[in-house]
């Protein structure tokens, strides 16, 4: 469900948000998981709109 609303945003906007999840089913019950952002030398050069416009698409493409 998250991979698809991040690939989602990826074809949307052309920015991944995240490239992996780490540490999924941790957590209360096994329902919690997370991720590092990691920002190279391509990133730094993205506009905050950008990558706001990113994390929005992929919160849209959340099955709500």
């Amino acid at each position: 469900m998250l991979d698809a609303a991040r690939d989602a945003a990826l074809r949307e906007t052309g920015v991944r948000v995240y490239r992996r999840l780490r540490g999924e089913a941790v957590g209360e019950g096994g329902s919690e998981c997370y991720f590092e952002w990691v920002i190279g030398p391509e990133q730094l050069g993205l506009s905050d709109e950008l990558v706001l416009g990113a994390w929005a698409a992929f919160l849209r493409a959340l099955p709500t």
